[in-house]
């Protein structure tokens, strides 16, 4: 692993969504680590649909696994959703070009 690749971990640890490449190889590395996992589009994925289905009836709170969630923490998951279906289209096209 070079350290570019280390560093991109660790700013995601961070909690930083994104950052800067200098040179053309490094795209790559960023929109793949930068990519929400499995398990965060998973977890994501399910927040917003019991989200949904619990708060038809005009609530904008729920419990969900013991926890409050409300609007700002669901807006959360809908951007890790949004931001895994973009990194994965820009991903795969960069893949598709440089076949």
């Amino acid at each position: 692993m070079n350290a570019f690749t280390t560093w991109i971990r660790r700013a995601k640890l961070l909690g930083f969504e994104g950052g800067f490449c200098i040179h053309p190889n490094q795209i790559r590395i960023l929109n793949t680590e930068f990519v929400p996992s499995a398990r965060e589009v998973e977890a994501a994925q399910l927040l917003v649909e019991v989200f949904d289905s619990q708060t038809v009836t005009g609530s904008g709170v729920i419990s969900y696994k013991g926890r409050m969630v409300d609007k700002p923490v669901v807006d959360r998951a809908r951007r890790t959703l949004k931001r895994h279906d973009r990194l994965v289209q820009i991903t795969n096209h960069v893949d598709d070009t440089t076949e």
